[in-house]
């Protein structure tokens, strides 16, 4: 039995296909540049480091400058952000597609469990955290 089409498809494309809704919806707006004031009165729910170098990574210098330069891209469009009770945080509204075009770099990403380059690559350690602040902060 041949695999599903999907899986005989490149991941690129894949992921093109995927991402299409999303592009339509964002229009391909900028990310917003000038980092929130954090409003008086905050508090911290929950705390998590990650850190942006690991002992034993093997990523050359300037895959690991591109994973550190969008990290940064999309920490500055998240600082600051405020949930009102009872919103829904989306990612792909927040952030939206990590495209060259929009200041993204080629970084290091995981294609089918193989390390590639990617728009974005290493956008995920952020995603990933505010997933488990989220969880650990009681969100649902």
């Amino acid at each position: 039995m041949s695999p599903p089409l999907r899986r005989r498809l490149p991941f690129g494309l894949r992921v093109s296909v995927l991402r299409l809704p999303a592009l339509a919806r964002w229009g391909m707006r900028p990310t917003a540049c000038l980092p929130r004031a954090h409003p008086v009165g905050w508090f911290t729910q929950a705390r998590r480091q990650s850190p942006l170098r690991r002992q034993g990574t093997a990523y050359e210098p300037t895959l690991q400058a591109a994973k550190e330069h969008n990290i940064r891209r999309v920490v500055d469009v998240l600082d600051g952000l405020e949930l009102a009770p009872g919103a829904t945080f989306s990612w792909h509204e927040e952030v939206g597609p990590p495209l060259r075009l929009r200041g993204f770099a080629e970084g290091p990403e995981l294609h089918d469990g193989r390390l590639r380059t990617g728009g974005g690559g290493g956008v995920c350690q952020v995603a990933n955290l505010v997933y488990w602040l989220g969880v650990h902060g009681g969100l649902e």
